[in-house]
């Protein structure tokens, strides 16, 4: 069961910290994803993939990073009292 909350929370807020946040998309992300291929695939991954993700997390019906936060702050809150 604990498994399956750090798959549901955590795996979003991940997505969201590298696909979905535009500062760390711009500096971080994109810019790993182009120097790992070559021009066009470059430029067409990363969109592709963000695209891809964006809709992933619109399945889940999360578009607003308030909405990541809640669920960390669940798993979080759940994980720690399970290791008290």
């Amino acid at each position: 069961a604990y498994l399956a909350l750090v798959d549901n929370s955590l795996l979003p807020a991940t997505l969201w910290a590298l696909w979905c946040d535009d500062q760390s998309y711009c500096e971080f992300t994109r810019k790993f994803y182009s120097q790992m291929y070559p021009f066009p695939l470059s430029h067409i991954f990363p969109w592709t993939r963000r695209r891809a993700v964006l809709g992933r997390l619109g399945s889940m019906n999360i578009k607003h990073e308030n909405q990541v936060l809640a669920l960390v702050d669940k798993a979080y809150s759940s994980l720690a009292r399970k290791l008290k």
